[in-house]
């Protein structure tokens, strides 16, 4: 069997190399920079996203295929590579023989929103050019008529030990650091393992998916998910998990929000929460979960 990936250089992409050689799938994975890992099982394709001929190639005898690619720095290639790249790939993949399609999308599609808890129900109203370019490849994934399992995955804070996002106030823990946390220390982070993302994009090989669908991967639902809750834990860990783990003093949640709202406008951060019921009830259960991703940034920092 082959899977293959774009953005095989991403964290996501990274784990899901690691996962797919591991279950004994040859995987093929476009980059345009190279890859570090070597292994039989591996076919490393140089190349641009957006060139039909590397496309067909990376597609072509494939039975599963994961994009994981996008940009979101360069504004004037944000639409070429995460719609119309995305529109060609469809394009080959209807002709191919694709059992199933990933989409790795954002939970940043949502745009602005007030509500506690947000779901797959919850309307979109992405405002940047990225979250609309997300927004926009995902209606083409969706209503591609793919002739194989198709989903979307909207992840939330994707952290790893290459990019640990919040974790890196304590890792760091300077004055400036403290001071972030002492600001924002009660928003909801909202952070998830890269390795969680790659497992939720695995359980689809495995498991029946009637009609294509999208969902929210996050762990909200841990009360620890704070900027102040990441700082105790990571803390906690790396006084070696003794005594009580305790909460660094934060400014009330209004405070950074209205600095952030007079600055910026309405926005998702440090209010709302994303929820996961609707693939945890198909069986998926985050392997790390936010505890665990804390844990294993923590444990490759000691190395």
């Amino acid at each position: 069997m082959i899977a293959s990936i774009t953005g095989a250089s991403s964290p996501i992409g990274g784990y899901l190399l690691s996962m797919l050689i591991e279950k004994g799938w040859k995987v093929r994975a476009l980059t345009r920079s190279g890859l570090a890992l070597e292994d039989p099982a591996l076919e490393v394709i140089r190349g641009d996203i957006r060139d039909e001929k590397v496309l067909d190639k990376l597609i072509s005898g494939s039975s599963a295929f994961f994009h994981c690619a996008a940009e979101f720095a360069q504004q004037d290639l944000i639409w070429e590579i995460n719609v119309k790249a995305t529109e060609k790939i469809l394009e080959i993949a209807k002709k191919s023989s694709l059992d199933y399609f990933c989409y790795i999308s954002s939970a940043g599609v949502l745009g602005a929103n007030s509500s506690e808890w947000v779901d797959e129900d919850t309307p979109c109203h992405p405002r940047d050019t990225y979250e609309k370019s997300k927004y926009a490849a995902e209606q083409l994934v969706l209503s591609s008529g793919l002739d194989a399992k198709t989903c979307v995955l909207r992840p939330v804070f994707v952290v790893s030990s290459s990019r640990p996002g919040f974790i890196e106030y304590p890792i760091r823990n300077n004055f400036m650091d403290r001071l972030k946390v002492l600001l924002k220390g009660r928003e909801h982070a909202h952070i998830v393992h890269a390795g969680d993302i790659a497992s939720a994009a695995m359980f689809f090989l495995d498991h029946p998916l009637p009609k294509p669908e999208y969902f929210f991967v996050a762990c909200d639902e841990e009360e620890l998910n704070t900027v102040a809750g990441i700082a105790a834990y990571y803390l906690f860990l790396r006084d070696g998990g003794q005594g009580e783990l305790k909460l660094p003093c934060s400014l009330p949640r209004f405070v950074p929000h209205l600095i952030r709202r007079a600055f910026r406008g309405p926005s998702l951060h440090g209010r709302t929460r994303f929820s996961s019921a609707k693939i945890q009830r198909l069986g998926f259960k985050l392997p790390l979960g936010f505890r665990g991703a804390i844990e294993d940034i923590a444990k490759d920092r000691n190395r």
